[in-house]
């Protein structure tokens, strides 16, 4: 008998390696279908042999013309795609739509700046997410330091607190020194709110010269900022994109995730093909998702202690941020099964 089972599990390991690899040879690109790349590869490569005859007809002219504005609205489709997903995070899903139609039309421009614009912008998410977590580690840390104040300010300390003083004392070291380079990096990239919240946390956990040359750097530029943006509300009634921006990395800055949200879209609707727009819908997603993972695991700390209703409150207030986390979904829904039995429990005896 063990040996049937041996060959029955070979089998079936056989079926789904079979399996997965078909799926994943004929897996169509999210958005685009398996026909719309066939058929612009075949205008492709016409385009391609048509432009190589030394001379051309008019009707091939013609011809030559309209493959280039098909070939143009592909390209348009592609970005448009690729950005649907790049802003709901799906990273790995926009590179691949735009890996795949680069292979049907190699000779596209377009696509291939498409392909560095986004692995530009991808680098400059991982960055801001990098720089939001090493922020909340220092809020964190500094949360800490009137205890170990205290500590420190102890006449008799025993081994262990000299160790733990130590081990808070590196920590905040570490953390500063993060900070300082994503800060630096954030400078560069002129996102001046996002580097004076980097330099001025650092600053407090392990402060030295070059940090506050940054934060000086930093605040001097948010001033110049600020007084455009005074100067741009006096003289006209609409703000324009730079007090717009301002306006929008003040709210990040503030934590008023809903004001920099109605800001962005205001961006969004009034220059829709500026730049960096997608690095600052980056930047609030980054924001979003660790104020709801926050949340998510705040409330379980409630759930865990048996403050059930505040859990659910606190969950509830997180799901306003983003409606379609599963984690934050499964959390609510269990608590309110919880209080659902609770109730019945109660009109029951």
């Amino acid at each position: 008998m063990p040996r049937i089972y041996q060959l029955i599990s070979l089998m079936l390991v056989f079926q789904l390696y079979a399996c997965s690899s078909m799926t994943a040879g004929q897996r169509p690109v999210a958005g685009l279908q398996p026909s719309e790349l066939e058929l612009a590869e075949q205008r492709a490569q016409r385009l391609s042999k048509l432009e190589q005859q030394p001379q051309k007809t008019p009707s091939e002219q013609d011809e030559i013309k309209k493959l280039q504005d098909q070939l143009w609205r592909f390209e348009q489709v592609v970005i448009r795609t690729a950005v649907r997903l790049e802003q709901k995070d799906e990273w790995s899903g926009a590179k691949r739509v735009i890996k795949q139609a680069l292979k049907k039309v190699p000779s596209s421009d377009v696509l291939a700046a498409a392909k560095r614009q986004l692995k530009k912008r991808r680098a400059m998410s991982v960055e801001i997410a990098r720089a939001e977590l090493a922020i909340h580690e220092g809020e964190r840390l500094l949360k800490d330091a009137d205890t170990y104040q205290r500590l420190a300010q102890l006449k008799s300390r025993s081994l262990f607190m000299r160790l733990e003083l130590n081990r808070y004392q590196g920590q905040c070291e570490k953390t500063a020194a993060d900070l300082q380079r994503y800060a630096g990096i954030a400078l560069e990239r002129k996102d001046y709110y996002l580097a004076r919240r980097g330099f001025s946390i650092a600053q407090r956990l392990d402060g030295n010269e070059e940090i506050k040359r940054g934060l000086a750097l930093a605040n001097d530029q948010i001033r110049q900022i600020n007084r455009q943006l005074a100067s741009t509300r006096t003289n006209i009634k609409k703000p324009n994109r730079a007090a717009l921006v301002a306006e929008f990395q003040q709210a990040l800055q503030d934590g008023d995730l809903d004001d920099a949200k109605r800001h962005l879209r205001t961006l969004q609707t009034r220059f829709p093909n500026y730049e960096p727009l997608l690095g600052y819908q980056s930047q609030l997603n980054a924001k979003l998702r660790l104020k709801v993972d926050t949340a998510i695991e705040n409330g379980r700390i409630l759930y865990s202690k048996g403050k059930i209703n505040e859990a659910l409150a606190l969950w509830r207030q997180a799901e306003k941020l983003d409606k379609h986390n599963k984690d934050l979904q499964d959390s609510i829904n269990r608590a309110e099964k919880v209080l659902q039995n609770l109730r019945n429990l109660s009109a029951s005896q």
